[in-house]
């Protein structure tokens, strides 16, 4: 197992001519090198030891993780909005005369154009997709997420300026179950909540079973 090991380290390299090279340039002897190799094993194996002895958490672990961290399972209400910024009221009193009669998107694309000035959404009719709770100033960002769709609000007052805006589409806050099906961040196939959780726990587990091996060894 300490040939093999040896053997990888030196896969590193492209030729053994290369190796040397490195080797020598590290000041290393390849007892030096072999004696890396071996450490490097026993090291890997004492992690797997130890790794291997924690128990995976129990489901009443699980579900008090889940619970004491719902927030982590929560996806939070979106909104599609167009929107017109100004801080000159009287413009904002425009683009909204300009709107009640047509708030269709070639419409706002031609209002934002003239009267908005939000940077991101000026030359876009507008619109600004994915908005989250706290993305604007109170009492805008609360009238944005309590208007319905399809419909011009206005005026609304910040100290940023005088805005006015329609929802095109709401999404509301969804939260995981402890039992759903979720993506998994690595990539792979979808896992439950509950796996996924257990997984978590196991491997803090695992790290603070290393630490404290650690700590116990020095």
């Amino acid at each position: 197992e300490i040939q093999q090991s040896f053997e990888q380290i030196k896969s590193q390299f492209k030729n053994e001519q290369a190796y040397v090279q490195a080797r020598d340039q590290a000041g290393l002897t390849e007892a030096d090198v072999l004696a890396r190799a071996k450490l490097q094993l026993v090291q890997t194996k004492i992690q797997d030891d130890i790794a291997n002895s924690v128990p995976p958490p129990s489901t009443s672990d699980a579900e008090k993780f889940y619970d004491a961290n719902k927030q982590q399972f929560t996806q939070p209400a979106t909104r599609t909005i167009r929107i017109i910024q100004n801080q000159d009221a009287a413009q904002v009193d425009q683009a909204i005369q300009a709107l009640e009669s047509d708030n269709s998107a070639a419409n706002w694309k031609r209002v934002a154009s003239e009267f908005s000035t939000d940077p991101t959404s000026k030359e876009k009719g507008g619109l600004r997709a994915d908005v989250v709770p706290g993305s604007f100033q109170q009492p805008l960002d609360g009238e944005i997420f309590s208007a319905p769709t399809g419909q011009v609000e206005w005026p609304v007052a910040t100290p940023t300026g005088t805005f006015a805006f329609e929802v095109i589409s709401a999404t509301p806050e969804q939260v995981q179950g402890f039992d759903d099906q979720a993506s998994s961040a690595a990539g792979g196939p979808p896992q439950r909540i509950s796996d996924q959780i257990t997984q978590q726990i196991r491997s803090q587990q695992q790290q603070e079973a290393l630490a404290a091996f650690g700590d116990d060894f020095r």
